[in-house]
């Protein structure tokens, strides 16, 4: 077993993991970015969901069932929101982590 884990990873596959709960903790550790994507995930997290839960809750006000429901899938959207923005985050920096391993190899391999 590998004490540290210094190598590319699967883009997709951390695309899967960053939407599991608790799972993206290890996806971000993969890459070395735990301390910045849980201060941006746990703070994106809390306002999108604060947003999310007064705009689901303010649909129990109204009167019609169309506009209520509006509401409801607004809610889920912002939801949506969030799932997509840390996707894309996660592609990024890995992305940024898989190129460090690219460079190295081509380096190694001119000197060989």
């Amino acid at each position: 077993m590998k004490p540290d884990f210094q190598e590319p990873v699967n883009l997709n596959w951390q695309s899967v993991l960053v939407i599991m709960p608790l799972i993206w903790l290890w996806a971000l550790s993969r890459i070395k970015k735990l301390r910045r994507g849980l201060l941006i995930f746990i703070s994106l997290n809390f306002v999108l969901s604060t947003i999310a839960i007064l705009v689901i809750d303010s649909a129990s006000f109204l009167v019609d069932d169309l506009a209520a429901a509006m509401f409801v899938l607004l809610g889920f959207g912002i939801y949506g929101l969030m799932i997509f923005i840390q996707i894309k985050l996660i592609r990024k920096w890995s992305r940024e982590w898989n190129k460090q391993f690219k460079t190295s190899s081509r380096g190694e391999s001119q000197h060989k």
